[in-house]
């Protein structure tokens, strides 16, 4: 049984900010995925497609990351994406070229078809549900984007009917629930199946929400200098689950270990942030967590009043 099944893309990303730019980078919602993950060592396998073009396999086995389900489209080549951010909140797509990941169409191998967390990243509901299909699982997170929210609402819910939790911002809860109240909005994902809520908020933080009352909310950890944000939401998901079943947990989260996996998720998230495509993330290791820890620590602890 593998610890970890993650479903995403694989891209080359040509991306430009306020502070520099990068073309044909390593990127899509696997990498990033992974580059987090990696982290803390776990049993790791990802489910994507390349095409012709790729030239970056290395990077996941170096990770010691199963790559048995990344299919190679001789046919096509790889997802590419070029986008600017005029300001770091905010890209501007430029060029989407889906290439071979126009034709996914993903079939599980048999060595993954048992995981104790699936992951899905933002891709098309109709895949992720047909991986939901092919897998069992113990827990089963879910990303999405505003895209997938207003053309294929329908076939989200099924997904959201089998998942336990979803990670997602606070534009794309109020645009699924049609709420604006954030504890009204969770509770109606709530009524649809799932148990957690993980809601990123930006420079505001994160939130954690379980179906049983349960919720905190932790600040961000303010980086002076980020150059490129892509792929923070992917390398928060990596570090979040990694953290999760580096802890033992089997198939409930307790809410202990939920605010420390948030925790370890943010600091990590941080480092992205502060590089471009996979650049930083990649040059850090479990020591520069800690010591990142330690700051978050001193600049965020709340004092004691009485």
């Amino acid at each position: 049984m593998r610890d970890i099944v993650a479903v995403g893309s694989i891209a080359y990303d040509s991306i430009k900010t306020p502070y520099g730019e990068v073309k044909n980078a390593l990127g899509g919602s696997l990498t990033h995925f992974v580059n987090a993950a990696s982290k803390i060592k776990n049993n790791i396998s990802v489910v994507g497609v390349v095409g012709y073009d790729f030239a970056d396999i290395d990077f996941f086995k170096s990770k010691n990351i199963d790559v048995t389900d990344v299919k190679v489209d001789k046919n096509n080549k790889t997802f590419y994406w070029e986008g600017y951010y005029e300001d770091l909140d905010h890209a501007i797509t430029l060029k989407t070229e889906l290439n071979s990941f126009a034709y996914f169409d993903p079939k599980v191998s048999e060595v993954n078809k048992k995981t104790k967390i699936l992951f899905l990243a933002n891709i098309d509901p109709e895949i992720q549900y047909s991986i939901m299909s092919q897998i069992e699982y113990k827990i089963c997170f879910l990303d999405t984007m505003n895209f997938w929210i207003e053309s294929k609402k329908k076939s989200l819910e099924k997904v959201i009917s089998k998942a336990c939790g979803i990670i997602l911002n606070e534009g794309e809860l109020f645009l699924f629930t049609g709420i604006k109240n954030i504890k009204d909005a969770v509770n109606l994902l709530f009524s649809k199946g799932l148990k957690y809520v993980v809601l990123k908020r930006g420079s505001n933080g994160v939130m954690f929400f379980s179906n049983k009352g349960d919720f905190f909310n932790i600040p961000s950890f303010f980086v002076p200098y980020p150059k490129d944000p892509t792929g923070a939401g992917d390398s928060f998901a990596g570090a979040f689950l990694s953290y999760l079943i580096n802890s033992g947990i089997d198939n409930m989260i307790d809410f202990e270990t939920a605010k420390k996996s948030l925790v370890y998720a943010n600091i990590v998230a941080s480092f992205n942030i502060e590089g471009f495509g996979v650049e930083m993330l990649n040059k850090i290791g479990i020591d520069d967590i800690k010591e990142r820890y330690n700051n978050y620590l001193k600049y965020s602890s709340i004092p004691k009043l009485f």
